[in-house]
């Protein structure tokens, strides 16, 4: 028989054990139930059933995780209906420095002369009416401080695959989830967030656990019928695996944002930043207008977004925390696809609005690839001779949209 595009994922422990995880493919025509109904006719002692725990349905690829004995590998090997088993892999968040009195990310996302240098003083202007709403992000991370006053009872738990439980004790999540949809410093301010706790509060997780992080996201935004982004501020070396649930989770409409990695190193050498079907983003330092010195670049990358001294939330703290990395430019973009969302754009064509709207503004010596920075189209002394108004909101203006502005600079 043989098995539908089905991820199975043991995690790996350590060698010398005598069971060890592993995840486990099936091919194309097989389901899960299919695999454990043929497993059930062998005698109870030779039976996998008892080594399975997780599975998984990321779209079309499905499949389970488990601890496997060496005899129970080797079964798995002769078996027709698996088509691929490779050992489970680390997953870590990408590291991030902390540095104090930072510019603004806001300022610099909605501004597009990308020469300015005067970035804390200037507004950030955004759509009202497409800021998020409708719009479900999954944050696959460390976890969330769900009950910050920043999130407005906007972020939700989703999931925790840690067996820690809920909540933020690494600091790395809420900061992304801040940058997509807080109030003082996310970039779709009316976004739903869901926390996806798949990193621990070492920021370490498995591969196993993203992949059900992922199975989650795109059964629970099919489920509500609703627009859907999800963020992955993490990764590891190239994995085919992870790359191939990454792409069948897109192909359900499920759009997919990942940092490129904070290594200086070509993107496409680490997953999921070198998924084809995720949009995978480096991280530029606004006060050089050139590419951060600490990220990845290449082919793989999409686009560059503010990484460089990003303040965001703090999960016990009403005062910012400052960090730099990719894993801060990638939820910028999430944010910003949130909000394209809501203002209609199909998933299918994010990646295509995203890189219309962006602009060549990096120093080309340093760049190493495509050369694009995220911007989000509302500069209204683009297109607009009028000069912005003081008021808090002005209508009609730059694309007769009602655009927003705030000082993003402030400290809370």
């Amino acid at each position: 028989m043989k098995l539908n595009h089905i991820l199975s994922i043991f995690i790996i422990v350590c060698g010398l054990s005598a069971s060890s995880p592993h995840l486990v493919v099936l091919r194309a025509s097989e389901t899960i139930d299919s695999f454990m109904s043929h497993d059930h006719s062998f005698p109870k002692a030779q039976r996998l059933k008892e080594f399975v725990g997780k599975q998984f349905k990321i779209g079309r690829l499905h499949g389970f995780a488990g601890n496997f004995t060496a005899s129970a590998l080797e079964r798995l090997r002769q078996s027709p209906m698996v088509a691929d088993i490779t050992p489970d892999v680390e997953i870590q968040a990408f590291s991030v420095v902390e540095q104090a009195n930072p510019p603004s990310h806001l300022a610099h996302i909605s501004s597009k002369d990308k020469t300015v240098r005067s970035f804390p003083y200037q507004p950030y202007y955004y759509d009202e009416d497409a800021a998020g709403q409708k719009v479900n992000v999954y944050v696959v991370d460390s976890g969330i401080a769900l009950d910050h006053a920043e999130f407005e009872n906007r972020a939700f738990p989703g999931k925790d695959f840690t067996n820690e439980g809920s909540g933020d004790t690494n600091g790395h999540g809420t900061h992304v989830a801040g940058v997509i949809g807080s109030q003082t410093y996310g970039v779709a301010k009316k976004v739903r967030i869901y926390e996806l706790k798949a990193l621990n509060g070492k920021g370490h997780g498995s591969l196993s656990g993203i992949l059900s992080a992922l199975d989650f996201a795109v059964e629970h935004r099919q489920r509500k019928r609703v627009p859907g982004v999800i963020n992955l501020s993490l990764g590891a070396f190239k994995s085919t695996l992870l790359n191939r649930a990454i792409d069948a989770a897109a192909k359900t409409g499920l759009v997919v944002v990942v940092a490129a990695g904070n290594t200086n190193e070509d993107a496409c050498r680490y997953s999921p930043a070198s998924a084809s079907g995720a949009i995978t983003v480096g991280a530029v330092d606004e006060k050089q207008m050139a590419r951060a010195f600490f990220s990845n670049y290449g082919s793989c990358v999409d686009l560059y977004a503010p990484g460089v001294s990003v303040s965001s939330v703090h999960p016990t703290s009403d005062s910012p925390q400052v960090l730099s990395g990719t894993s801060m430019a990638a939820p910028a973009v999430a944010g910003m696809a949130a909000s394209l969302l809501s203002g209609g754009i199909s998933p299918g064509e994010i990646r295509t609005e995203l890189a219309s709207l962006s602009v060549a503004a990096m120093a080309p010596s340093s760049v190493k690839g495509y050369n694009r920075v995220l911007y989000n189209g509302l500069d209204p002394s683009e297109g607009n001779s009028d000069e912005s108004s003081d008021d808090e909101t002005e209508e009609g203006g730059f694309l007769g949209r009602k655009w927003w502005w705030r000082r993003p600079g402030a400290i809370v």
